[in-house]
């Protein structure tokens, strides 16, 4: 034993210790978190850098980033948005600069039609009726839905008095009727609202048909009330100030320190053991790791139940992507800032594994920061599978051919929608799922953990184990939907967790 078991058996570390496994997002707030609570945390990640899937590096004179587009709680509303109130104690609102577009996305038909989904919830309506006056009682019912949602500022408040848990009951009542109508619908179902073809392809397929409809109204809500802005800097800037807030805090990180087990004793959890042997002792553990890897291998899968087994055989994923970043010398300063980005239909194509007819593109002209003056980064995300890369992979010639392949064949797609643009390319990056399974050991390359389905929005998945005492779990294997904020809430909630726990 030596390294922090030492210390921690030496009694020279008096507070109560936290062995967190992961440096991503997850990991850095649970650490923040567990400081500011009088823990002594120390985080294990094995990568050299913060982050986690919130990452970004260089490639010659651009910043390729894989992760942020936006940050819900960017801003606070009148009304007060514990996000906001979160993140500003994190340390990455003050540390940060943001940004906040007016457009969302758009997404563009092969006939030039365009559906731009503006914060202004007028201008998208406007928009919709422009596109398809035949659903004039569609989208009213849907932007009404909106304002209702951004008026009661859905999901931005957790009651804590008696009044406020009133009058969140009361805010709530009044949003009955358009939780009952889009709660229970899938992107595709929602589709389906509309007569138009544009419309019904617009909302069916930008996004993954099974996704749950409130997942993407709620992002709406939310970015109309003005509280989703871009970090400029991005993923690498937004991982930094993360780390400088938990080390400012008197929290330890460990880096290239990959976890191999996690130690436990009599089923209490007392420690985890590196890779390389060393063994960590610490008074609890808390995985902010990969849910799979954490209980099937570094748990050996003792104290999977039938309940957590259905998921990881049931329940569906934020599926695999490809990820191909462009460095252009293009300033595209005449393209609208977007927060998300442009979805093209294009004609139906084969690109390594499946046939594709949207093509999703990141235009980053809102970040200075990431290529040289008049020039930019383009990213590009596509549906793939996991099985498929990780069997290529296994010949690393076949493997390197179809990423080259890939990147062709996109940077053709793209010179379509830009004419021109495929003289200027001066970097190419191609991401697959293995790479991001390698990177993060991420179930299946998941980007994002579990799809937010209308089955799954709202279901509650335990922090704990049975039976496993002094063990927590964190981050987006825990709460379905992904993202940021699940974050910083599963990492705030377990935290409570543990110091009712500690009697603290």
């Amino acid at each position: 034993m030596n390294g922090d078991a030492h210390l921690h058996k030496k009694g020279l570390f008096m507070k109560k210790s936290i062995a967190i496994i992961g440096g991503g997002v997850s990991g850095l707030c649970t650490g923040s978190f567990a400081a500011a609570a009088g823990f002594q945390p120390i985080i294990y990640e094995m990568n050299k850098v913060p982050g986690g899937l919130c990452t970004g590096w260089q490639k010659g004179d651009y910043t390729v980033d894989f992760c942020i587009s936006w940050l819900t709680g960017a801003a606070d509303t009148n009304d007060g948005c514990d996000l906001y109130h979160d993140w500003k104690f994190l340390g990455v609102i003050d540390q940060l600069t943001y940004v906040f577009p007016q457009e969302i996305t758009r997404i563009i038909n092969t006939d030039g039609r365009q559906l731009a989904i503006s914060t202004d919830l007028d201008t998208f309506e406007q928009n919709m009726l422009s596109i398809a006056p035949e659903d004039e009682c569609a989208i009213k019912d849907l932007i009404a839905a909106i304002r209702k949602f951004a008026k009661n500022n859905l999901g931005l408040h957790s009651p804590t008095s008696f009044g406020e848990r009133i009058e969140n009951w009361w805010r709530l009542l009044t949003m009955a009727s358009p939780l009952y109508r889009y709660g229970n619908l899938s992107m595709q179902e929602l589709g389906l609202q509309f007569k138009n073809q544009f419309l019904r392809e617009a909302f069916t397929h930008s996004w993954d048909p099974r996704l749950s409809a409130m997942s993407i109204l709620a992002i709406i809500a939310w970015a109309h009330c003005g509280i989703c802005g871009y970090p400029i800097g991005g993923s690498q800037a937004f991982a930094r100030a993360l780390e400088s807030r938990f080390k400012e805090l008197g929290g330890i990180i460990r880096y290239e320190a990959p976890i191999e087990k996690i130690l436990v004793e009599e089923n209490q959890a007392v420690g985890v053991k590196l890779a390389d042997g060393e063994e960590c002792h610490a008074d609890y553990v808390i995985s902010a790791a990969d849910g799979y890897s954490t209980l099937f291998e570094l748990l050996g899968g003792e104290y999977v139940t039938q309940k957590i087994a259905s998921y990881y055989r049931d329940l569906p994923i934020f599926g695999p992507l490809l990820f191909l970043a462009f460095g252009v010398d293009k300033s595209f300063a005449d393209f609208p800032h977007q927060l998300s980005n442009t979805i093209f239909k294009i004609p139906k194509i084969t690109i390594a594994d499946r046939e594709h007819e949207w093509l999703q593109v990141k235009i980053h002209n809102t970040d200075p920061t990431l290529a040289p003056d008049g020039k930019t980064v383009l990213s590009v995300f596509l549906d793939s599978n996991f099985d498929f890369w990780q069997k290529l992979s296994e010949n690393r010639d076949q493997y390197e051919e179809m990423k080259k392949r890939v990147a062709d064949i996109v940077a053709n797609l793209l010179n379509e929608q830009f004419p021109g643009i495929i003289s200027t390319l001066e970097m190419k990056e191609v991401i697959t799922p293995v790479s991001v399974h390698r990177w993060t050991k991420n179930w299946h390359g998941s980007y994002e953990g579990w799809l937010s389905t209308p089955q799954t929005i709202f279901m509650h998945m335990e922090r704990t184990l049975p039976g496993l005492k002094n063990f927590y779990m964190v981050g987006h294997w825990v709460q379905p939907g992904g993202g940021l904020p699940s974050c910083v809430i599963t990492a705030k909630e377990v935290m409570n967790m543990l110091c009712e726990h500690a009697g603290r």
